[in-house]
């Protein structure tokens, strides 16, 4: 069933473009690419892939996938299935077929996945596959050790940070450009790669430590608060920092001075900075607009209890495991 919203009457500039229910129970993490939104669901033993149109929210494919597990991402067009015994499975888009399948030395960790390469993460070792399913086990040799979160860089390389404390930065072909001493983090840590080049990263103490291109550390914030979400770097110099209990602070990235901090609410989980600044905050029961200059809130809208990931156009997309999909326009 397919709902269409018209825009809220505020200042702020979030609206619910459309809204379809699946009917599926949804696992794993979706992909979204400029035209599609690409879901696994998990009923009855049974995993499929659905495809839905990113403008219209109409229903585009869906298909059986012939070995069981969930959806970890995309690697150029062809699903990631992570299976229930640990492997990981390049999936055929049109058939559900397995093209390929990687099967770690154990249950593969941290995992990135990017356009045209996916780099997972194991207890010694990093280790590159490629679409068609090649596999390079570049960083062997390197004192990577369970890494636990893992950013692909533009160029192919990776920001990997582990349980131990330790971020690294690794060049496309496996060797180290720099580590860092960090905080140790777990695997809701994701380093963040800023668009000046700073590398943001937090842990489980609730430190954002904000690090030059070369790896020498900026600027440390604390937060206060153990459970720190994922950074969000903005356009215009500041990087936003929050907390679960819903503690939001706009950041500045060359001094890590303050600019300003507001009580978002309980449960926060993410943060968007907008091209202008404005700041959107995604809680438990909606989502909230902040000015980028204040903090004050400038708009709240209701949504139902989900995971909110941000489009490459920018926009955002809501999937609930009960299978409800929208599309969140910020205009």
């Amino acid at each position: 069933m397919l709902n269409v919203f018209n825009a809220p009457q505020a200042a702020a500039r979030a609206r619910v473009e459309w809204s379809v229910d699946l009917g599926k129970t949804l696992y794993g993490k979706p992909a979204l690419t400029e035209d599609e939104v690409v879901l696994g669901s998990f009923d009855d033993a049974r995993c499929q892939i659905h495809r839905i149109d990113q403008k219209t929210g109409s229903t585009l494919s869906t298909v059986n996938v012939h070995h069981q597990g969930t959806l970890e991402g995309q690697l150029d067009g062809s699903p990631i299935v992570r299976t229930v015994e640990g492997s990981l499975a390049g999936t055929d888009p049109a058939t559900g077929e397995r093209r390929w399948i990687y099967s770690p030395n154990g249950y593969p960790g941290a995992l990135a996945i990017s356009e045209d390469t996916m780099i997972v993460g194991g207890r010694n070792s990093l280790t590159w596959i490629k679409p068609e399913g090649e596999m390079i086990d570049l960083a062997h040799n390197l004192p990577v050790k369970n890494a636990t979160g893992l950013t692909i860089t533009p160029e192919g390389g990776v920001l990997a940070q582990t349980q131990e404390g330790k971020l690294y930065n690794i060049s496309p072909v496996g060797t180290l450009t720099w580590s860092s001493r960090v905080e140790a983090g777990g695997p809701q840590h994701q380093p963040v790669l800023g668009p000046d080049g700073t590398v943001y990263s937090v842990g489980f103490g609730g430190t954002l430590t904000a690090l030059d291109p070369s790896g020498a550390t900026r600027w440390q914030f604390k937060a206060g608060q153990p459970y720190v979400n994922t950074p969000a770097p903005g356009e215009n110099g500041e990087v936003v920092a929050s907390t679960y209990k819903g503690q939001v602070s706009s950041i500045d990235v060359r001094t890590g001075a303050v600019r300003w901090s507001q009580d978002a609410g309980k449960q926060v989980t993410k943060t968007f900075v907008h091209e202008d600044g404005t700041v959107f905050v995604h809680h438990r029961d909606g989502l909230k607009a902040l000015d980028g200059e204040s903090g004050q809130v400038m708009q709240e809208i209701s949504l139902p209890e989900g995971e909110v990931n941000q489009a490459p156009d920018g926009n955002l997309v809501l999937t609930t495991k009960q299978g409800n999909v929208q599309r969140i326009v910020l205009e």
